[in-house]
């Protein structure tokens, strides 16, 4: 009986810890700022279709889906969120120079995003921040081709709590020790 107890508890401290938690579900807002305008806004004419800013805002993320498009008819923006990565994507259809790019992507859910890492970027001048749930992308200025760009970024929620391993062998020498004690009676 004690074997047994000791093997439930070197199962019990080797199965505790943290897992990953996965953005899907998490509700976003997005700001695509030009002038005062938002443009990630469908009811202001540059949200295509298909995209899922399409049907307003919030949006909330889901994989497949494209969280955020925005287009006009030279240069398009998008935003594509999976359950631990954002992709930012620049289509531009004219070359030459723009400046004053900033999208805001606002968390609706306290504590929804914990980390930003770039994994990839070859977006000219693209600067990114998180400071609590709000991501902002912004370009002061760039001087683009007609190609697209992409910038990709790991984007950490927080653990998902589990028992703490400390706990869990705690209960488990426990057990052992009232399986110890019933075994001598």
């Amino acid at each position: 009986m004690l074997k047994r107890a000791l093997i439930v508890l070197g199962l019990v401290v080797a199965l505790a810890g943290h897992a990953q938690a996965s953005l899907l579900g998490v509700q976003v807002n997005g700001n695509l700022n030009f002038g005062g305008q938002n443009f990630a806004d469908p009811a202001n004419g540059f949200v295509p279709s298909g995209y899922g800013n399409s049907g307003g805002l919030p949006v909330t993320i889901a994989d497949p889906l494209v969280e955020f498009g925005v287009a006009s008819t030279s240069d398009g923006f998008f935003v594509d969120f999976t359950a631990t990565q954002m992709t930012f994507t620049f289509a531009s259809g004219i070359a030459g120079s723009f400046a004053n790019l900033q999208i805001v992507l606002t968390a609706l859910t306290a504590g929804a995003f914990e980390e930003l890492t770039l994994v990839s970027s070859n977006v000219p001048g693209l600067a990114a921040s998180l400071a609590g749930d709000v991501i902002t992308l912004s370009i002061a200025s760039a001087t683009t081709a007609v190609t697209t760009y992409s910038a990709t970024y790991t984007l950490a929620a927080p653990d998902t709590q589990v028992p703490a391993p400390p706990a869990l062998a705690l209960f488990a020498v426990g057990l052992a020790g009232l399986v110890a004690t019933r075994r001598r009676a």
